[in-house]
């Protein structure tokens, strides 16, 4: 069984994380990448919250009994196979889990484009897992 504070704890952490993310919207593109204390910020605040959606994603397999994700993605691929996430949102989760990778350990090569990009094309499929965890946590 999940422990309920810890996964409380967490949605409320992406909550926050989402929040942060969504305030780099307003950053045009070239000030975003210019700017090496706002990108900075930036994605260290993605990195957090993926960590944040694996967690959940972690606890949600666990609890299921679905299985032992090997990798970061076989979490969302474990939840596709078993019906809880769609296929259209597990295969942007699963990008999201590899842009995390390039934000933890390539690190020094990090694309800022790519960042700004995903903040303000692909925060939305973050905000449907959000809205999926909630949903699944009032179940």
């Amino acid at each position: 069984m999940v422990d309920q504070e810890i996964f409380l704890r967490r949605l409320e952490a992406l909550r926050d994380y989402l929040r942060k993310v969504r305030a780099f919207q307003a950053t045009r593109r070239d000030d975003f990448i210019r700017e090496e204390t706002v990108h900075d910020l930036a994605e260290r605040y993605l990195h957090l919250m993926m960590e944040c959606v694996l967690d959940l994603g972690n606890h949600f397999v666990a609890d299921g009994d679905l299985g032992i994700p090997e990798t970061n993605r076989e979490v969302f691929d474990i939840l596709e196979k078993a019906g809880e996430l769609n296929p259209t949102l597990a295969d942007s989760l699963r990008k999201w889990a590899g842009f995390r990778n390039i934000l933890v350990h390539d690190y020094l090569r990090i694309d800022h484009g790519l960042a700004w990009d995903a903040i303000t094309k692909d925060v939305t499929d973050i905000e449907a897992f959000y809205a999926w965890a909630i949903g699944k946590a009032g179940a």
